[in-house]
């Protein structure tokens, strides 16, 4: 990672990259395992919430590449050694779900992705015993699902779980930027329940 001056804080294009270079590195019978380190004093403050803008879209965008970067860490197959060279904040010390939880998320993402939001639903619940620091996504994509489906009170149940699930990410000041952005998110889909 190197935005030193930034604290290393991961930008959306930065961890779309590192989303990629693992994805490579998954790929090829050459890597053996991989080395994760920051430029300067600083591993990670965690994710640079700034670069996500003003607007609810640019925000979910920026989880969203989170989230396929700490997919790609947990898919990755082989040793990833964080060579933690300073403070390490926030997303910085990501824990990603099981493999487990893993497999259902993937299944759960392309279910919703073709539609088939009832299946989505049920991946996503056998995915929360092992989705670790993403519990709060996966309650967010079930929000999602839901509402979709026209079924407005587990749709807003599943927020505010998913809101419970990212305050206590706030309060371990844990992936705090990635958790305000997907508390922005819940609390517009309970709006959006609400209206309709």
């Amino acid at each position: 990672m190197r935005r030193p001056e930034h604290g290393n804080r991961i930008t959306q294009a930065m961890a779309e990259e590192l989303t990629a270079a693992l994805e490579s590195a998954r790929r090829s019978p050459d890597v053996g395992a991989c080395v994760l380190t920051g430029e300067g004093d600083v591993f990670c403050l965690g994710g640079d919430y700034r670069s996500a803008g003003p607007t609810n879209v640019g925000r979910h965008e920026f989880a969203r590449a989170f989230i396929d970067m700490a997919q790609a860490m947990a898919r990755l197959g082989k040793p990833l050694i964080a060579a933690v060279n300073g403070n390490a904040h926030a997303g910085g010390n990501l824990t990603p779900p099981t493999s487990d939880s893993q497999a259902h998320l993937v299944v759960a993402s392309d279910k919703a992705k073709s539609g088939d939001y009832e299946t989505a639903i049920k991946n996503y619940r056998l995915a929360l015993s092992g989705a670790n620091s993403q519990t709060g996504y996966v309650y967010q994509q079930m929000g999602t699902c839901f509402q979709r489906i026209k079924d407005k009170a587990s749709a807003i149940s599943s927020f505010n779980r998913a809101i419970e699930e990212y305050h206590k990410l706030e309060s371990a000041n844990q992936q705090v930027d990635l958790a305000r952005a997907g508390i922005k998110v819940c609390e517009n889909g309970i709006k959006l329940c609400n209206i309709e």
